[in-house]
């Protein structure tokens, strides 16, 4: 809901396609996806690491997230994010 409606000042696009893979959220403008991980990620580390690459040469950066950490701490969440979306010098 705190992606929606620009409310950051950028549009992020939900299930959004790259490749084979599918993004939770991604901005375009930013080349920037935000990933929210569920348990089943602790397993599955390599194929993360492959996406990142993946995605990486597209010059898309991820971020990735814990469901837990959404659900406990939106703020610090959010503060991440917003960072990230700051104009680099």
């Amino acid at each position: 809901a705190k992606l929606r409606r620009e409310q950051l000042g950028y549009k992020f696009k939900r299930q959004y396609s790259v490749g084979p893979y599918v993004l939770d959220f991604y901005c375009p403008i930013k080349k920037f996806a935000i990933e929210i991980d569920g348990s089943q990620h602790l397993e599955n580390k390599e194929y993360d690491k492959e996406r990142t690459e993946y995605l990486s040469g597209f010059k898309i950066k991820v971020l990735r997230f814990w469901n837990n950490e959404i659900n406990t701490n939106i703020d610090a969440v959010m503060e991440k994010i917003i960072f990230e979306l700051k104009p680099s010098p």
